[in-house]
């Protein structure tokens, strides 16, 4: 977790690592005051924190996973909490070490997720849902703090969703992407889906981002009816 102390370090490094070498200013050589252009932070404390990364083999079939119910629990309460963010590891783990190697992404998804959330830089966060709502035979998730929008890597559908029935059988299904959701199409054997995940597994594959390089926040949701206007 990084506080407001650390997250006004983390930011004033990344200035001074910006400005290294341009204009002749010199390495580790700080802003002159009236050049520095950043908000005082707010008077309450920040709470910034980083989701469990991937861990052990992928899997073939979505089911159960405590990794991903770890992550979720994450996300949950970072929600409810004010001045806080959550920054997603998903895709930095490998499969025979808990412990994530690339250590300075994890620092740099922390310092952006703190630029944004404190000062108010604009660099972005990692897309977060807001519903799942369902009509006839797709589901559609729509997604806050896109950025630029949404994009999926390596292929032109996003994976790494499932739709599970109230029996908790779960399927596999790939989603068609817009600025800021992703449509599910129903298969037959999730006819009675009620909920929707993503990126649920211990060491889960996903490629859902968003346009500035911040991969989507994973996640349990119950589908919804679209609210009638």
């Amino acid at each position: 977790v990084a506080g407001d102390d650390h997250a006004h370090a983390a930011a004033q490094a990344g200035d001074e690592v910006a400005h290294d070498g341009v204009g002749g200013e010199q390495r580790g050589q700080p802003r002159r005051d009236d050049e520095d252009q950043r908000p005082e932070p707010r008077a309450e404390h920040d709470a910034h924190a980083a989701e469990l990364p991937g861990d052990g083999a992928p899997r073939i079939a979505p089911g159960k996973s405590s990794w991903a119910e770890t992550r979720e629990s994450q996300r949950l309460v970072i929600q409810a909490l004010p001045h806080a963010g959550l920054a997603v590891t998903t895709d930095l783990g490998v499969p025979d070490n808990i412990h994530p190697q690339m250590k300075q992404e994890v620092g740099r998804r922390l310092a952006v997720l703190a630029k944004e959330e404190i000062y108010g830089r604009g660099e972005g966060t990692s897309p977060r849902p807001l519903a799942a709502t369902r009509k006839g035979q797709t589901v559609t998730v729509s997604f806050e703090h896109v950025g630029a929008g949404l994009t999926s890597r390596e292929w032109n559908k996003a994976i790494g969703f499932s739709l599970c029935t109230p029996d908790l059988a779960c399927h596999w299904v790939d989603g068609t992407l817009t600025k800021d959701t992703v449509t599910l199409t129903v298969p037959k054997a999730a006819a009675k889906a009620n909920l929707v995940r993503f990126c649920w597994a211990d060491s889960p594959l996903c490629n859902l981002y968003s346009a500035e390089g911040l991969p989507a926040v994973p996640f349990e949701m119950a589908i919804t009816k679209p609210a009638k206007r």
